[in-house]
């Protein structure tokens, strides 16, 4: 059977997030839990609530980030 993880969420301040296709103002959402390095989630309200950026810090401390590459096709107007 699968170990069943348990990670708590609060939100911390917003936060612009520079992207190749301009600023956005992103919710930031960090998710921590005993096991694991926290991450940190950036969600963007005016891109229908998408995750446009995450930020996880690995236990050597090291930080991987991932991030949106290109506009929404749905969000050009």
């Amino acid at each position: 059977k699968a170990k069943i993880m348990s990670k708590s969420y609060r939100q911390l301040e917003n936060e612009i997030v520079s992207t190749s296709f301009g600023e956005i103002e992103a919710i930031v959402v960090l998710a921590e839990a005993e096991d694991v390095g926290p991450i940190k989630y950036f969600i963007a309200p005016s891109l229908d609530h998408m995750i446009i950026k995450s930020t996880a810090t690995l236990k050597n401390d090291e930080e991987r980030v991932l991030i949106i590459s290109e506009q929404p096709k749905f969000s050009v107007e």
